[in-house]
């Protein structure tokens, strides 16, 4: 919540290589899941250090969050 009352909103872009890292780092910014009011998930395309922790970060996370992924994010 900012101090006006208004909530923030913001976007998660790449959920880097895996899950531990990402609540790791998460946590280390002082950031509660819990409290976390993110818009939407971008992924940038489908390298495992950038979508590695995407399964992790959403099995602890609170609410729905929509994921836009770029066209090539299934790509081998």
């Amino acid at each position: 919540m900012l101090p006006n009352g208004k909530e923030k909103k913001d976007h998660l872009f790449d959920c880097g290589k895996s899950s531990a890292t990402l609540l790791h780092n998460i946590a280390a910014y002082g950031i509660e899941l819990t409290n976390l009011s993110l818009k939407t998930i971008i992924l940038s395309h489908g390298h495992y250090d950038h979508t590695g922790g995407l399964k992790g970060f959403l099995k602890n996370a609170s609410q729905r969050i929509p994921i836009i992924g770029h066209p090539d994010v299934f790509t081998q």
